[in-house]
């Protein structure tokens, strides 16, 4: 939602934008610990019983020459940790299994 937080408030007048769940076309992800926040300051609690969820943690480049080719500002740290490692501050790319395997 953030990517398009600004044109969603404008289109939006002053009603409240509610960030309700996390989802993907795959599986739901998470759900939102307080729908009162805004959608900037929103945290989301994993639903692990949806699918198999590991995490491949991003740290940002600190050098504008290392860049990727696709121009993103994140590089993966690998190997992938279970929702049980991951830790609170960290950002992560979610990798989701589902229980037919897909």
């Amino acid at each position: 939602m953030l990517p398009y937080l600004k044109k969603l408030r404008h289109y939006a007048g002053g009603l409240p934008l509610v960030s309700g769940n996390y989802v993907s076309s795959e599986s739901l992800i998470g759900v939102n610990v307080d729908p009162q926040l805004p959608p900037e300051d929103v945290s989301f609690a994993v639903v692990p019983t949806f699918s198999y969820f590991e995490f491949i943690p991003l740290h940002r480049q600190q050098n504008q020459q290392d860049m990727t080719s696709d121009g993103g500002d994140f590089v993966e740290e690998k190997p992938a940790v279970p929702l049980s490692q991951v830790k609170l501050g960290q950002e992560y790319e979610v990798v989701l299994t589902t229980f037919t395997g897909k």
